[in-house]
């Protein structure tokens, strides 16, 4: 997972919100409550955006992706004239009248 170094990763933030559920659950009250299914809830979307960022992981970060991205750099401008001739039939056929 890629991080800046200045923000925590998702698995840091889903700790330390796990932690905080398990050390508030002994507290009562309506305020406390109301926080806690925040956390909850704040929890919930943190697991939804790791399994979101682990299948863009898996697909950019593949290994086909890096074969594609070594063959692109050994390649650059014969990757560019097929990326070139793609657009120009793309453009033919979207233009192209019956």
């Amino acid at each position: 997972m890629m991080t800046d170094g200045n923000t925590p990763n998702l698995h840091e933030l889903e700790e330390k919100a796990r932690q905080l559920l398990q050390d508030t659950a002994s507290y009562t009250g309506a305020d406390i409550e109301a926080a806690r299914g925040r956390l909850k809830r704040q929890l919930e979307a943190v697991r939804d955006l790791k399994a979101q960022q682990g299948w863009l992981n898996a697909l950019c970060c593949g290994p086909t992706s890096k074969a594609v991205n070594q063959c692109v750099r050994e390649h650059t401008w014969s990757a560019i004239g097929v990326a070139g001739l793609l657009g120009v039939l793309a453009g033919h056929c979207l233009t192209r009248r019956h």
